[in-house]
């Protein structure tokens, strides 16, 4: 990403959005599992039957939702979980409990 070193740091928005991305994802690696596991309890979702009755485009914008939907849960359970680390300790280092 060298190359686009000055695409990113001159765009405000990009840079904000790649640093969240960047400081978050190793929480949200360990974490996702878990959402994911109980939206798949809560919304099954049987993928063989829409391949093959042709609904292709349910099944893709289904995934997508899926997908954003888990990755915004996780990051929010996160987020409040280094909010109320920080709380009781404003010196603790989140990462070594959370990996935020």
């Amino acid at each position: 990403l060298k190359h686009y070193d000055e695409f990113i740091l001159s765009h405000n928005k990009t840079n904000k959005t790649l640093d969240f991305i960047a400081k978050y994802s190793f929480g949200l690696f360990f974490i996702h599992w878990y959402i994911f596991f109980a939206y798949k309890q809560l919304f099954p979702l049987s993928s063989e039957i829409l391949i093959q009755s042709g609904r292709y485009f349910e099944l893709a914008i289904l995934l997508i939702v899926r997908f954003l939907t888990v990755a915004f849960i996780s990051a929010l359970i996160l987020f409040v979980c280094k909010s109320i680390l920080l709380k009781i300790n404003k010196e603790i280092n989140t990462r070594k409990f959370i990996g935020v």
